[in-house]
């Protein structure tokens, strides 16, 4: 009889137990709740498709995602802490640059707050809003928008000098380059590699950083014979990888070229 007892106990908590976990699993979620858009002082916004930032600091931006979110109730799905792909990585700030809260609008009809997908029959979260945002606010990732251009002169068979040129463009960080370069020769409408000298040993390029000041000329001397040797006169192009350097793990890389003719 006691065995009884204590069998239909643990029945008896297990189907208590599964009966929860099933209203709490199918309750439709709120995400943001209790929270007000007066409190949200500024969103950081990361977009997992082109690799590209903002920050939504205007407050009526701020109220249309709040809202959004708080009204588009959604229900669990799958578990999402195997899967690495995001859309729109959002993370609330208040005025004191405290986080509230973060989460990942992934598509019209779905949010990732981990470890569960959502996902919403209403109206539709606000994905094509945040694209429109950032088309208005992403920081640019290519060299050029950073203000970045490239000439060279004292051009020979064997190297030239690069001259590099910030002015105006925009980047959240500090541009710097390397010592890595490539040169490369138009074959057939299309830009490929001049044939590297054989090497003993793989090419190892310096790490130090080459800062490029904001609204100045930066001149570096480059000798490839080492590399290339002598150039036969023809037409070519010299790039170099540009970053904007916003702290360790963060940061934008873009290639920059200049073209040449050696005579």
């Amino acid at each position: 009889m006691k065995k009884k007892i204590i069998l239909y106990s643990v029945l008896g908590f297990l189907a208590l137990t599964i009966a929860a976990f099933s209203i709490w699993y199918y309750t439709p979620k709120t995400f943001l709740n209790g929270v007000s858009a007066d409190e949200v002082g500024s969103i950081e916004v990361f977009d997992g498709s082109t690799g590209k930032r903002f920050v939504i600091v205007c407050a009526d931006e701020i109220e249309t995602v709040v809202e959004n979110l708080q009204e588009n109730a959604a229900e669990r799905g799958k578990m999402s802490v195997h899967y690495d792909g995001i859309g729109f990585s959002l993370r609330f700030l208040d005025t004191d640059g405290n986080l509230i809260d973060a989460l990942a609008v992934n598509s019209k009809e779905t949010v990732r707050d981990d470890p569960f997908f959502y996902h919403t029959k209403s109206d539709g979260f606000c994905y094509d809003y945040l694209d429109q945002l950032e088309q208005k606010y992403a920081v640019p990732s290519n060299a050029s928008d950073w203000g970045i251009s490239f000439e060279t002169k004292n051009v020979t068979g064997s190297g030239l000098t690069l001259v590099c040129k910030q002015t105006r463009g925009y980047a959240d960080g500090d541009l710097q380059t390397g010592s890595f370069y490539v040169v490369e020769t138009l074959q057939n409408g299309t830009w490929k590699e001049v044939a590297r000298f054989p090497q003993e040993n793989d090419i190892v390029w310096t790490s130090e950083a080459w800062m490029i000041p904001r609204e100045h000329i930066v001149e570096w001397d480059v000798d490839w014979e080492w590399l290339y040797g002598n150039l036969s006169a023809g037409q070519y192009r010299i790039g170099k990888e540009i970053m904007n350097f916003r702290g360790t793990g963060d940061f934008d890389k873009s290639m920059a070229y200049a073209e040449f003719t050696v005579s």
